[in-house]
């Protein structure tokens, strides 16, 4: 098992204290970045798949935007979010 450990300097002293505030900020909102792409991808396959009433633009549009989604999520290589 590894380990890794991530120190932030947030003493008054520090003169980049709100770089490293920011930084720590970012790293702990990870895990509510990666719900919140989770369920972008979950609501584009639900109204997709299970939208009857979707006319065929809408579809069009919603399909390429889905395509353009997953596109990003892989140049991005964020595909960490989809797995178990």
């Amino acid at each position: 098992m590894s380990k890794v450990s991530i120190e932030f300097n947030l003493n008054k002293d520090n003169e980049n204290i709100w770089d490293e505030k920011r930084e720590l900020h970012s790293m702990l909102k990870h895990t509510d970045m990666a719900i919140a792409i989770w369920d972008i991808s979950q609501k584009l396959q639900e109204e997709i798949k299970y939208n009857e009433s979707l006319t065929e633009k809408q579809f069009e549009v919603l399909d390429n935007f889905q395509t353009w989604f997953n596109s990003l999520i892989k140049e991005k290589e964020l595909g960490f979010v989809f797995e178990n």
